[in-house]
């Protein structure tokens, strides 16, 4: 078996023994790597937070520098070299992920925190450790940036004056970090962070490799990125249609566990769990609900809202109530709060099979009311139920089952429609019966999610690049009156029309708008950009910004003002991106791709070989 089948093999087998959570977390991880190989400098500036790594003598430290640990194509690297990649691998991956789920993170990797990674297992199966899993991950981020180094020096590739900059400024706050920490050197520091032997000159090295591979990798996503056309569009999206659109709808969803009643225990207090018949009754009460809404006069939210009241309110007499705490009648669902105009997430009461946040255990709960079966406390209030509205949801944010039922030809505008939501079944295995890939997967009707669509946005329109000065109004106290609240309105307003009009009685170019703006605005975020945002797409901002932007016969060079809960936005429209919405998507999503596959021939065109890692340092843990 060659090295690169063993290596495939390796990635299948692992893939497999992972769970759903972590296998959309290595996702996550390794989709932000391959965008922007952040897995140097900067990364080493948060490490002292999340690992601790124990000192050891001298001596260690003279060892470890002079120990071969592994190969990279023709790179040797000793314990201190491989441990740079090791240490940020563990960093970055627990960091991608911790900025999209926080405190759950440990919950979703299934770590523990200050144990050792060499001591917690990842796969029960093979008895593999979570420290083998990213020592297996950093050697394929050796191979690639050492793959993407040795292109960049065999094309004559140089970092650009900002990246050069950016890697002495890096290595600069690396010292200054280091002294802050109360560290008697730099090596003292690196020592601490990745174990004996590190020290501030290979550290240095390790940093400019992998600077200059990203670089190169940047270099050459340009360059990919601007080699696209419209013909490469239009093939990549034949048999993606409706992919790339945006969805306005509202949604309610009814769940077959909410009709269930409450669970029985045996004598010992354990729940039981329900019978096939026990299911099969719920969901029959569960569609009768539906019907009920189907063939309501359902047109918009105000008349959902009302149906959803008429049938489901707090004041209702169900014939399907049972002995349970909760309305049978009354679907559990998450609380439906209407998202915000710049919050582009899923609604929470669509139910997906590939959901992977964190989640209480279904069966403790009773739903709408948010209070908690057999529990001994108070009942929240019990409100009437709502529809969840969603506003311009991509293709990616909608449940597996809406994904579906948008490519099918089932969807008809204004139409109120019943989505049937599938849970996957467990398999069950006999005793000594080893799980198989090869086992097809079975589904169940759970429950039913109730959509009226009222648009689907084909994202035609071109992006654009505006620029903005942010104008807040003043924050009063407690104390303040409606008078003093206007006064602060007014003064804010009169501010942004006396910039508006200083602009507009000068030259009234992009230059002169941003000269303005660095010079007035409040937004952090354009402040060094001359207020510019690049390539903004419409939902991308608060609505009030947004309406503005995309408001039917806008041209290059418009100007106005708009209030939004920021405050007042004095508006300059740049000019029109190259790309529509649509064609950004698609051009991202073949680059993503095409950038991946790159990757994986680089990693094969560049051999990995483990020489002596005994001197590794294993014991590495998070939050110790």
């Amino acid at each position: 078996m060659s090295g690169s089948t063993k290596k495939k093999l390796r990635k299948e087998q692992k893939t497999a023994a992972m769970t759903e959570k972590q296998r959309q977390a290595k996702k996550e991880a390794k989709q932000l790597k391959a965008y922007t190989l952040t897995f140097i400098v900067a990364m080493a500036l948060v490490i002292a937070i999340v690992l601790g790594v124990a000192l050891r003598n001298p001596i260690d430290s003279l060892i470890n520098q002079n120990t071969h640990a592994v190969t990279i194509g023709d790179h040797e690297l000793t314990i201190p070299e491989f441990s740079y990649f090791y240490v940020d691998e563990i960093n970055n991956y627990y960091m991608t992920i911790y900025q999209q789920y926080g405190n759950y993170t440990p919950y979703l990797l299934g770590f523990q925190m200050g144990v050792s990674l060499n001591q917690q297992v990842y796969d029960k199966e093979t008895g593999e450790t979570w420290a083998k899993f990213f020592m297996d991950s950093a050697a394929e981020s050796a191979q690639t940036v050492f793959g993407l180094y040795d292109l960049a020096i065999k094309a004559g590739h140089s970092m650009t004056a900002e990246e050069q900059a950016k890697l002495d400024a890096s290595m600069e706050d690396l010292d200054y970090t280091a002294e802050k920490s109360g560290f008697n050197s730099t090596n003292a520091y690196l020592s601490n962070l990745y174990g004996n032997g590190a020290t501030r000159k290979t550290y240095e090295k390790y940093s400019a490799i992998s600077a200059l591979a990203s670089s190169y990798y940047n270099a050459h996503s340009e360059e990919l990125h601007e080699s696209y056309t419209d013909a490469d569009f239009r093939k990549y999206e034949e048999d993606k249609i409706g992919e790339f659109y945006s969805y306005t709808y509202l949604s309610y969803v009814i769940n077959m566990k909410d009709y269930l009643g409450e669970q029985k225990k045996d004598e010992n207090g354990n729940k039981i769990d329900y019978t096939d018949e026990e299911k099969a009754e719920a969901l029959e009460k569960a569609k009768a609900d539906v019907e009920k809404l189907l063939n309501a006069d359902i047109k918009d939210k105000e008349s959902f809202d009302a149906a959803l009241k008429l049938f489901f309110g707090k004041n209702t007499e169900s014939d399907n109530k049972n002995e349970s705490t909760t309305n049978p009648s009354e679907p559990s669902t998450e609380p439906s709060t209407e998202p915000s105009s710049d919050t582009k997430t899923a609604p929470s009461t669509e139910a997906s099979a590939e959901a992977t946040e964190p989640t209480v255990d279904p069966s403790e709960t009773t739903g709408s009311t948010g209070a908690t079966t057999g529990s001994d406390d108070k009942k929240e209030e019990e409100k009437d139920p709502t529809c969840t509205e969603a506003d311009r949801y991509l293709y990616s944010q909608l449940s597996t089952e809406l994904q579906e039922w948008v490519k099918s030809e089932n969807l008809v505008l204004d139409k109120l429609t019943s989505v049937e939501i599938k849970t996957e079944k467990a398999h069950e295995h006999a005793e000594g019966e080893e799980h198989s890939d090869d086992e097809e997967k079975e589904y169940e009707v759970t429950g039913f999610n109730v959509v009226l669509m009222q648009k689907v946005d084909h994202n035609d329109m071109k992006m654009v690049n505006i620029r903005h000065i942010l104008i807040e109004v003043e924050e009063l106290g407690k104390g303040a009156t409606d008078a003093d609240k206007a006064a602060a309105d007014k003064k804010a307003k009169d501010q942004a029309q006396k910039l508006l009009d200083e602009f507009l009685s000068g030259e009234k170019t992009p230059e002169k708008f941003g000269e303005l703006a660095t010079a007035n605005t409040k937004d952090p975020g354009s402040v060094t950009t001359g207020g510019l945002y690049e390539d903004v797409y419409p939902g991308w901002a608060v609505k009030e910004f947004d309406a503005w932007c995309f408001e039917e016969g806008r041209k290059e060079g418009d100007t106005g003002i708009v209030k939004s809960d920021n405050g007042y936005h004095v508006m300059y429209l740049d000019s029109f991106g190259e790309l529509s919405f649509r064609d950004f998507m698609i051009a991202n999503k073949i680059l993503s791709e095409d950038l991946e596959e790159w990757l994986e021939e680089i990693q094969t065109a560049t051999p990995y070989t483990e020489v002596n890692l005994s001197r590794m340092d294993w014991d590495i843990s998070l939050g110790g």
